[in-house]
């Protein structure tokens, strides 16, 4: 699914204007983007889903304070059939709030998760991050 997500990304960056290539760092998968003219670069990190909340680690959690230009980006995909959704937001931004919402949720079960303690697992719901949808104007580097 994570392949469909990245699919999508590349070619909405494309449809934009962008150039992108994908590249492998270990077992994940980041997309350099950069504009028409080569000026400037960003890396994207996308998470797809097709149902439900977006999946991951809350080893991406982080206290963080804003960037100014930031270079790095976190794309959430809706591959919704009907029409793809993206949410496009700042590193920092995600892993703060990965950082903050985890915390808040082990301050309600008394320190230690409700069930697993060992689970790294990280859930994402649309409405914490509905002000990024479509927010591709952050990257600077598109029309």
């Amino acid at each position: 699914m994570n392949e469909q997500g990245i699919t999508a990304v590349v070619a909405e960056l494309v449809r934009r204007g962008g150039k992108a290539r994908v590249e492998r760092f270990g077992n994940k998968k980041e997309i350099i983007a950069t504009s028409e003219s080569g000026a400037g670069e960003v890396v994207l990190v996308v998470r797809a889903r097709t149902r439900g909340d977006w999946q991951t680690s809350i080893a991406y959690g982080e206290p963080r304070i804003p960037e100014e230009h930031p270079t790095r980006f976190w794309v959430l995909v809706d591959l919704d059939p009907d029409a793809t959704k993206f949410y496009v937001m700042p590193e920092w931004w995600i892993a703060n709030d990965i950082h903050k919402r985890h915390q808040v949720y082990l301050d309600a079960h008394g320190g230690s998760r409700a069930v697993n303690d060992e689970s790294n697992h990280h859930r994402i719901e649309t409405k914490r991050v509905s002000q990024w949808a479509s927010r591709w104007d952050q990257l600077r580097l598109l029309h």
